[in-house]
């Protein structure tokens, strides 16, 4: 096992065996050359700063990978925090058969061409459609990353070379998150590939920018997010009736009106 509690610099290749374990307790794990994981990498967050004599976990620790990321069948991988950041210089390939042990929710993964050449990018998730349920509460199948970064300069291409979602089905896998950002500069080509987002900045080019689904997610009755739809969540329909503020508008038209307290109604009481 390997625990990193400050920066950490690995100089060549990280062979990380099929009993391995590498944690990142805080700081940045820099590589400077490729990842080859058949165990398990995770980034883990402690509540007290300074666990084990290491420093404070701040935003944007993780890794910082000039070469390859690749991870096997039976790996896994695991930053599911929202302060975790993967920078990549080079391919993202992987091979995790089951999608419980992906689980980059969290984090943003930034692909930065420091390699020099294209990066392929392994397209992970079963694809559901634009279901908003993939960006809130991820069904089995779906990996979710929380932030894709495409930076200036660097060239990605989206591949499906292994089977990742879990099912036996051999259908094109795709792409879910939450934000995608391309800098000026940067291009992606998706290919046949799908990629659905609720967000996005693209400065740069993308082959075939049909294929990018922006996905819509309504907020739910329970405003307070108490566990209970009653009168307290009531009020903010009244407090923002007439009003287009898209943290009410239950049925995403635009204003908040009858219909929204329709919904509101039909969910009163305990609220999954």
């Amino acid at each position: 096992r390997c625990t990193t509690l400050n920066d950490f610099f690995v100089v060549g290749d990280l062979l990380n065996g099929a009993e391995g374990v590498v944690a990142v307790q805080a700081g940045t794990m820099y590589v400077s050359g490729g990842i080859a994981n058949e165990g398990q990498i995770y980034g883990e967050v402690v509540g007290a700063p300074g666990f084990m004599g290491g420093g404070q976990t701040s935003q944007g620790d993780g890794l910082a990978i000039a070469g390859d990321l690749t991870l096997g069948p039976d790996a896994s991988i695991r930053f599911s925090e929202p302060l975790w950041r993967i920078s990549l210089g080079g391919d993202f390939d992987v091979a995790i058969t089951s999608p419980s042990q992906f689980e980059l929710i969290g984090s943003t993964l930034r692909l930065d061409g420091s390699s020099g050449s294209m990066q392929h990018f392994e397209a992970t998730s079963l694809d559901i459609g634009p279901d908003p349920l993939a960006f809130t509460d991820p069904p089995a199948g779906v990996s979710l990353i929380r932030e894709l970064e495409i930076v200036s300069d660097s060239g990605v291409t989206v591949v499906d070379n292994h089977l990742n979602s879990g099912g036996k089905s051999k259908g094109l896998e795709s792409i879910y998150t939450s934000r995608l950002e391309i800098a000026a500069g940067a291009s992606l080509v998706l290919g046949t590939h799908t990629l659905y987002c609720t967000e996005f900045e693209i400065d740069g080019t993308v082959d075939h920018p049909d294929q990018i689904v922006l996905v819509s997610i309504l907020p739910d009755p329970d405003f307070n997010n108490d566990g209970l739809v009653n009168g307290a969540d009531l009020a903010f329909i009244l407090a923002f009736w007439g009003t287009n503020d898209p943290d009410v508008d239950l049925n995403g038209d635009g204003m908040v009106t009858a219909a929204d307290l329709g919904i509101l109604l039909g969910a009163w009481g305990v609220y999954p």
